[in-house]
């Protein structure tokens, strides 16, 4: 919220012509991605790690709050919600990343989106293959 207010504040006037062209939709994104992601940890930590959402959260037994909170359906697509704001933010940082380590050059350049692209899908994949096996019945 501050960082709208800033950018706001910074230039008043709006430019005469969007220019979005030039960016990725996961640029345009960060902000409120940024949000639902925040909200998303807090709810994830008192769902997974406090149990205070979780009604048949057992302390100290992970696979049996990961089993019991990944099979009811509005758990997952909450979770597989988040994993895609989590792609989208992660694309366009490990894409800004390289531009910031100096990799903006025309000799990179034709690089660094098949390499977010990949290392993205690559964690995000990762981070979803227990909830959809367990909601596919895969692991119970």
């Amino acid at each position: 919220m501050q960082l709208w207010r800033q950018s706001a504040a910074a230039r008043p006037q709006g430019y005469e012509k969007s220019e979005h062209l030039l960016f990725s939709r996961a640029s345009r994104w960060m902000r409120v991605g940024g949000v639902l992601l925040l909200a998303y940890i807090v709810y994830h930590l008192l769902h997974m790690t406090l149990g205070w959402a979780h009604p048949d959260f057992v302390p100290g037994d992970v696979y049996h709050n990961l089993v019991s909170a990944f099979q009811n359906p509005v758990v997952t697509a909450v979770y597989v919600g988040a994993m895609l704001l989590l792609a989208a933010h992660l694309y366009h940082g490990i894409w800004s990343l390289m531009q910031t380590l100096g990799l903006s050059h025309p000799r990179h350049d034709r690089f660094r989106r098949p390499i977010a692209l990949i290392l993205t899908l690559f964690i995000v994949g990762g981070f979803l293959t227990v909830p959809v096996a367990i909601a596919a019945g895969f692991i119970s």
